[in-house]
């Protein structure tokens, strides 16, 4: 039993005991068994989990629609305050972007039938600012999709990281 909270994006959660997709509604139930309702299944994935300064990465998101049709359907993407959007494709819906770091986007999808799936392909540029501390700095990217009938949120987390060598008097940055 997930206990009706939100652990983690995988295929293990996106059906219930019946197959019913999940989460429906506005949310997980408490139980095995999913209650009926639109489901909006979403995966947000990173091209690479750790990012160095001034670098690139670009995210694949799918969106799609189970159980019954999601109409008004929105997705709200937020980027951290450390990437900034230079670009977005979507294969269905009309996307309106926000430039700067800690932008993003959002999508009207309008109503989609039952088992339709968008595909959207956001790259992002990361800051060039090096972190200031010596560990990695997390960073997380925010998708929402929300209907009339149900919402879900997911998180691509990524690290920003930055290494310094000393050999001598020599300095090298960006060392992996």
């Amino acid at each position: 039993i997930d206990a009706g909270v939100f652990v983690a994006s995988s295929s293990a959660t996106d059906a219930d005991l019946d197959g019913t997709a999940r989460p429906a509604a506005y949310g997980f139930d408490i139980g095995a068994d999913e209650r009926a309702g639109t489901a909006l299944i979403l995966l947000k994935q990173p091209s690479a989990a750790t990012l160095t300064p001034n670098g690139i990465v670009t995210y694949a998101i799918t969106l799609t629609v189970g159980n019954s049709a999601a109409n008004n359907l929105m997705l709200t993407d937020t980027l951290p305050a450390q990437q900034q959007l230079l670009g977005l494709a979507a294969s269905l819906g009309t996307c309106a972007t926000t430039s700067g770091f800690g932008g993003g986007a959002v999508c009207n999808l309008g109503t989609l039938p039952l088992n339709t799936t968008v595909r959207l392909t956001l790259t992002a540029h990361v800051t060039p600012s090096a972190p200031v501390s010596l560990m990695p700095l997390p960073m997380t990217n925010t998708l929402t999709a929300r209907s009339a009938e149900a919402s879900n949120t997911v998180f691509a987390n990524t690290n920003l990281e930055y290494c310094l060598a000393r050999s001598g008097d020599t300095i090298y940055d960006n060392v992996q």
